[in-house]
């Protein structure tokens, strides 16, 4: 198993997962500027999932669609429907 201990100020709990600083910033603004990546245990890693998962969402459908415009046709290359 691994030998890292979660990031969050005061947890201390083993490490489960690895996430980049950046990531892990957009649940928990008190990772320090340690490196690249930030360890998270178990109980952080499941509430950085549950905060971010709308935006992961969106990320996988190619980002925020806010304008309100729909897209083209087949390939989405297309002019606004």
């Amino acid at each position: 198993m691994s030998s890292d201990v979660c990031v969050i100020p005061g947890c201390g709990a083993e490490a489960v997962r690895h996430l980049a600083v950046v990531e892990a910033r957009r649940a928990f603004e008190q990772v320090p500027d340690q490196g690249r990546s930030a360890a998270l245990c178990k109980i952080h890693y499941k509430e950085w999932k549950k905060a971010t998962k709308k935006d992961r969402k969106l990320d996988r459908m190619g980002g925020s669609f806010s304008s309100g415009a729909k897209q083209g046709g087949p390939g989405r290359g297309g002019p606004p429907i």
